[in-house]
């Protein structure tokens, strides 16, 4: 294999995380009794992973005064969700030759000009 000729260029969060993975494989590695660790690596190393890794936590989206948050759909979210029914429908037919009416499209070539 040829030797690299460009080295990564990563930030300082990319290498922190980096060395975070590899703590979080030496702590798999004591708990499969792979490896053998004190109790101060365990915590010395839980400790570090702290600082690098976000906790998991549970976050409660709410809107204004707690209540639920407000959505509406637009009229192009309306007119997205109207096309695409009426494609299943044509779909469904059998009828995908002509485009429906109020579809688009509108006419074109020699019936434009009639």
């Amino acid at each position: 294999m040829a030797p690299r000729t460009r080295q990564p260029n990563h930030d300082e969060r990319t290498r922190a995380k980096i060395r975070s993975s590899q703590l979080v494989n030496v702590l798999i590695r004591f708990i499969k009794g792979e490896v053998s660790l004190s109790g101060d690596q365990v915590r010395a190393a839980l400790g570090l992973i702290r600082k690098t890794l976000p906790d998991l936590a549970a976050v409660t989206l709410s809107g204004p005064d707690g209540g639920p948050i407000p959505h509406a759909i637009t009229d192009a979210r309306a007119d997205n969700l109207a096309l695409v029914a009426d494609i299943r429908r044509r779909l469904a037919g059998g009828d995908i030759g002509e485009p429906a009416a109020g579809a688009g499209g509108g006419a074109t070539g020699e019936a434009a000009a009639e």
